[in-house]
């Protein structure tokens, strides 16, 4: 099967190898003509000519990996600080559920959230 020659030169040529069996690739004779399809022993060797969009892709190939990897960690941070704030929304409703032996609220714990929820306030101001 022959390819058209690439009718534009700018574009990048990429050779592509099939191996029928076990043989050894020729890459010189790829460069005499881009365009040929060459038969050796035990190989076939197709040129085409890249598309422009692929050969973007290529080249974003390794931007678009970091940006994956920024966003997994972003997402684990994420998943770190939701954990953290539900495991304190536990202790503070396990803290302030407790009650005295005859039902009533234990108001050393009610007044330690509030005097601890009141000094976050300040600090932060």
């Amino acid at each position: 099967m022959k390819t058209k020659k690439p009718e534009n030169q700018n574009f990048p040529v990429k050779s592509h190898n099939k191996l029928h069996g076990v043989g050894k690739v020729n890459h010189k004779s790829a460069a005499k003509d881009p365009g040929s399809t060459n038969k050796s022993r035990n190989q076939t060797q197709i040129n085409y000519v890249v598309n422009p969009r692929k050969l973007k892709f290529l080249t974003n190939k390794k931007a678009a990996e970091e940006k994956r990897e920024a966003h997994l960690a972003d997402k684990e941070k994420r998943r770190k600080e939701i954990e953290h704030k539900r495991k304190e929304k536990i202790q503070r409703n396990r803290e302030l559920s407790k009650k005295t032996r005859r039902g009533q609220p234990v108001m050393k714990n009610q007044i330690e959230f509030l005097l601890n929820k009141i000094q976050k306030r300040l600090a932060e101001e």
